[in-house]
């Protein structure tokens, strides 16, 4: 007797189709879900400068054009988990102020407030957001 063949070729063009396919539904997947991502943190970027103005919000320093430096250190010295629940942001972020020529400006005596996981700065000074700086 012969032994008949184990694998064809039309098993391995079936077997390679549906490899493709199933990596193809993931990608897609993988893409929409980035899409939902981008747009929820878009949403969240154009929220915020209006929760640093609304005199309602306790994270609130802004007041017309002006930066109220009361408010502005109360803020400084707030949980940083605190202050991303009154924002309602998920995703991290620091809030930082420079000058005209990108200097970093101290909040507290710190480079901004906000997530350690961000560096702010410019090519001459680069700092972790709420690093000491003088």
């Amino acid at each position: 007797m012969r032994k008949g063949q184990i694998i064809s070729i039309d098993l391995v063009i079936a077997i390679v189709i549906f490899v493709t396919i199933i990596v193809g539904f993931f990608y897609v997947i993988q893409i929409f879900s980035q899409r939902d991502q981008t747009a929820a943190l878009k949403q969240q970027v154009e929220n915020l400068p209006s929760s640093l103005q609304e005199n309602s919000s306790k994270v609130a320093f802004i007041e017309g054009n002006e930066i109220n430096i009361q408010r502005l250190i109360q803020f400084a010295r707030m949980n940083y988990s605190e202050i991303q629940n009154e924002l309602g942001i998920t995703s991290d972020f620091c809030v930082y102020i420079e000058d005209e020529k990108g200097n970093i400006i101290p909040i507290d005596g710190k480079a901004g407030v906000g997530s350690d996981k961000v560096q702010i700065g410019n090519s001459s000074s680069i700092y972790k957001c709420g690093q000491k700086i003088s």
